[in-house]
């Protein structure tokens, strides 16, 4: 679910794209770069990403940017995209236990395949990534832009009990609890990237860096990767 925040960060973020179309091919502004996030299960890659938005918005030297964050929502894009009715997004959590209903679901001819979904979804991410300014979480966003120039691949760790508290917190849950579902998630976060892309999601050779947000604030951790995203752009002011 997008909060009010993120909801405006959308919508700027797509007036900024719709008026960059209006323009003459010559008079358009350079290509922005794009981010995507892998995480483990409680390292804070949705609270980063909004400060990491954030930072880049205030330390882009002089372009108009509109940054925004596609991580929950970026389900209801592909959607949008591809004219799919709505309720498929419950067939498509990157992190979710419905492949059985999924795959029933698919056998029965009530939707498209699972691959075809994971292809729609990698086409918005490529097609995200290539217009910039664009912070995508999982899905294995880094494995489907690898190839694109303008593209920086992070990974989130931490250690498991700071993950663990994290999580017992943002989801009011016992320590048990918090524990068996970092646990589940990070299980199932590798699947999808292993089932899909024959990739192991915690290979370094994936990324340009691999952080410890447990070492860091999340202001000290998006100034951290803000400032390598835009020197790796070119984009640094100073």
């Amino acid at each position: 679910m997008s909060t009010p925040s993120n909801i405006d960060s959308l919508q700027r973020y797509f007036k900024a794209r719709f008026q960059e179309e209006l323009l003459p091919k010559q008079k358009r502004p350079p290509q922005g770069p794009a981010v995507t996030i892998s995480r483990e299960t409680g390292a804070g890659a949705i609270t980063l990403g909004t400060k990491l938005a954030g930072y880049l918005e205030t330390r882009d030297g002089d372009r108009e940017s509109a940054w925004t964050v596609f991580d929950r929502n970026l389900v209801n894009k592909v959607l949008e995209d591809h004219k799919l009715p709505g309720k498929l997004a419950e067939y498509m959590p990157e992190d979710s236990g419905n492949d059985l209903a999924a795959y029933v679901g698919e056998l029965l001819g009530l939707h498209p395949s699972i691959t075809t979904l994971v292809e729609k979804t990698n086409e918005t991410i490529k097609r995200l990534a290539k217009a910039g300014n664009v912070i995508l979480v999982g899905r294995g966003g880094n494995v489907v832009t690898f190839s694109l120039k303008n593209t920086v691949h992070i990974r989130l760790t931490a250690p498991l009990e700071k993950r663990i508290e994290r999580a017992r917190i943002y989801y009011d849950l016992s320590h048990k609890a918090a524990a068996e579902l970092v646990e589940k998630k990070d299980r199932e976060r590798a699947d999808y990237v292993r089932k899909h892309f024959n990739q192991r999601i915690d290979d370094p050779h994936l990324y340009h860096m691999t952080l410890n947000t447990g070492l860091f604030s999340d202001d000290q951790a998006a100034a951290v990767i803000g400032d390598a995203v835009l020197r790796h752009a070119g984009l640094l002011t100073r």
